[in-house]
């Protein structure tokens, strides 16, 4: 767009200050905001009824004349009211605003369109607060009646028919000033641009209004594409990863050591990795995998292939608990493979974290586990060949492009997994640039764990259960969403219920707290006791939704499960049955939930495959700011809808290549358009979008 687009709104007529600030609420602070603002739903007006066919509890349109005018004083603290009379040819309604001001604008004789609901009062029919627009001319155009009229996300201070009004003047005065983005070749059969911001807020019909839409949902979609494939064309020509050999590699006999054979998936995913890593390439790679799915054994077996062949692997995770469970679990096979490991973590002194880093720098540990200790100035890598970063999500953009610019000997290859499923349509606009391989196969003889909606009412039978199963020789994990009470929500908290049950029905049951505000020494010593089984019951906040692995554990307690997202009670129902045996999770739910939610936790309580709860959650809470704050790159979507528009994104991201794939660098005149509008409003973006 033209640079006036970017002026501020404050500068429109009939703004100003206070105006502009209410704007700046709803994300408008520019003219080009506020074209991009787009309407949350359309009202079709545009048939004009006559008085006597309207019906009650009908939303109509009427064109009358004001007979009169009585302005009535309120009582009993109520607001005032003006009473009208209006009439056309067929006959008399009543009119009543609940508002005085009216009766300063509105005088007898005026033509008026009145737009609202009609209802019954005592026998007659009359309109209650209806919008009005004066109609003194027959062939003015009207903006909120008489047509399809637009209705837009609203803030305090902003009103319908202002911004409507200001809709409409600021269309009139910059509309000439928008320019085309999209190739022809692209454009196809979506409107042009000028086109479809004018339908988009005042429309001809519900048709042209839609066809508004899905060309600005194609655009932004086919933006975010472009800024992504533009990364992944420039990571493919011209960044060499270093050169790695399978034959030379440590990775083999690793395998060969396991106590079970990898599953089709994972063989499929590794073979995946391996060519990548022995093409020369820098690989980008994102793997995805259900709870269980084994994606550790895979990373391990790639981090293996780096060290074996003379390079160093990194291994970073989001918690010292996560790394200390890593490298506890790698140090058998290291030793075993003559395989130098250590820890880098926050939490150790600081002559050790010296040491440290001077051995990474002299080349003298092959396979580092760490946290964000990794990624700090001071740590310089000898030959970084392979970083893995595990719960991807965990970490901002920034970490990461770190830890991949911590090498003397060049960009290393990168692996970053998840083990929260993605849905298809966030994995192509939050991982575009990479490429993806997915675990969608579990290794045999994992059972399913059973799922119940328990009533919080029943706590107390849900307590005697988990006593009976912990005398048993069982273990569990009891979840709670807040480490302390608070005044402002009422829920049950991990500190406060930890007291009461030692003290009360789990008396004498070894238990411990575990939540973030413990020192990273405590919560390891807490972990390691559970695993060693001398601590029975875990009570902890969410902070165990992660990686934590306990094979004895079966029994998987949540407290107000409504207030967690499907993706995230999956990876906490993922902690138990890890061992393959019978295991169990309860959702302790208030009776006095919305049956929305209700629903929503049967619903989770029904499946076990993590990607099916992924989409479910995206329909049922969308996607928001789905890179967020700590994973910005890319701006939030103004008009698409990951839930709904996965066909409509798969072709913006089929085209957006495609242009690229013609014209890498966007120089030819038909693509000046997407070049321009990239380097204005997306030049950070890119930037960013180099990490994935």
């Amino acid at each position: 767009m033209a640079a006036r687009l970017d002026e501020p709104c404050r500068y429109l007529k009939g703004v100003g200050p206070r105006k502009a600030e209410a704007l700046e609420k709803l994300g408008i602070r520019s003219v080009e905001d506020l074209l991009l603002h787009a309407p949350r739903q359309y009202y079709d007006r545009s048939h004009l009824h006559r008085i006597r066919e309207l019906q009650p509890d009908q939303e109509a349109c009427v064109r009358v004349q004001v007979e009169s005018l009585h302005a009535r004083p309120g009582w009993g603290g109520r607001p005032g009211r003006v009473v009208a009379t209006v009439a056309d040819e067929s006959g008399r309604l009543r009119i009543v605003w609940y508002t005085s001001w009216v009766r300063d604008i509105l005088q007898p004789g005026q033509r008026l369109v009145l737009a609202g609901r009609v209802v019954s009062s005592r026998g007659r029919l009359e309109m209650r607060q209806p919008e009005f627009e004066r109609a003194d001319d027959e062939g003015q155009e009207l903006l909120h009646a008489a047509r399809i009229v637009p209705f837009y996300p609203l803030v305090r201070g902003v009103s319908q028919k202002w911004l409507r009004t200001l809709m409409r003047h600021t269309l009139d005065s910059h509309l000439h000033e928008v320019h085309e983005i999209l190739p022809p070749a692209v454009l196809q059969d979506l409107p042009e641009r000028r086109a479809a911001l004018a339908a988009l807020h005042f429309p001809a019909s519900a048709e042209e209004a839609e066809q508004a839409r899905r060309r600005f949902k194609f655009e932004e979609l086919f933006l975010v594409e472009a800024v992504l494939g533009r990364r992944r064309q420039r990571a493919r020509a011209g960044e060499r990863g270093p050169l790695l050999q399978r034959q030379r590699s440590q990775h083999q006999r690793y395998l060969e050591g396991l106590p079970f054979a990898l599953t089709a998936a994972q063989q499929r995913v590794l073979d995946e990795i391996l060519a990548d890593l022995t093409a020369g390439r820098c690989m980008q790679r994102l793997l995805q995998g259900d709870v269980g799915s084994g994606k550790t054994v895979v990373a391990v077996a790639a981090l293996l292939c780096a060290t074996g062949n003379g390079f160093q692997g990194a291994l970073m995770a989001p918690t010292e608990a996560l790394a200390l469970q890593h490298a506890e679990r790698l140090l058998q096979p290291a030793a075993t493979l003559g395989v130098r490991l250590d820890v880098l973590v926050g939490s150790r002194s600081e002559t050790e974290k010296e040491r440290l880093r001077a051995r990474i720098q002299s080349g003298d540990l092959d396979l580092v586990v760490g946290t964000h200790a990794l990624i700090q100035d001071e740590v310089r890598w000898a030959r970084l060949g392979l970083a893995v970063v595990d719960e991807q999500h965990r970490f901002g953009v920034m970490q990461r492009l770190r830890l991949q610019q911590g090498g003397a000997a060049g960009r290393p290859h990168v692996l970053v997994l998840s083990a929260t499923p993605i849905p298809r349509s966030l994995a192509l606009t939050l991982f575009g640039d990479l490429d993806v391989s997915v675990l969608d196969e579990k290794p045999p003889g994992r059972r399913p764990v059973e799922t119940r909606l328990v009533p919080l009412q029943r706590r107390a039978d849900m307590l005697r259960f988990v006593r009976t199963q912990v005398e048993e020789g069982r273990q569990a994990y009891m979840v709670y969403p807040l480490i302390e009470t608070s005044d402002k929500i009422d829920l049950r908290a991990a500190t406060e219920e930890f007291e009461g049950l030692r003290s009360g029905p789990l008396a004498g049951v070894p238990m411990g707290l575990l939540h973030g505000r413990l020192r990273p020494a405590e919560k390891e010593a807490l972990l390691q006791a559970f695993r060693r089984g001398s601590l029975r019951l875990l009570v902890s906040t969410t902070v165990i939704e992660v990686g934590i692995d306990v094979a004895a554990a079966d029994i998987m307690i949540i407290h107000h499960p409504e207030r967690f997202g499907l993706s995230q009670l999956h990876q906490l129902r993922g902690r138990v049955g890890r061992a393959g045996g019978a295991a169990w999770c309860f959702l302790l739910a208030e009776r006095s939930s919305s049956e929305e939610s209700l629903e929503r936790l049967r619903a989770f309580a029904q499946t076990q495959d993590g990607f099916a709860i992924a989409e479910l959650d995206l329909r049922l809470r969308g996607p928001g700011d789905f890179l967020g704050t700590r994973q910005h790159g890319l701006p939030a979507l103004r008009f698409a809808d990951l839930s709904q528009d996965l066909e409509l994104l798969e072709n913006a991201r089929s085209a957006a290549f495609a242009v690229l794939e013609q014209d890498p660098e966007l120089v030819q005149e038909e693509h000046r358009g997407v070049r321009e509008h990239l380097a204005t409003h997306y030049q950070m973006q890119e930037t960013l979008a180099a990490i994935g």
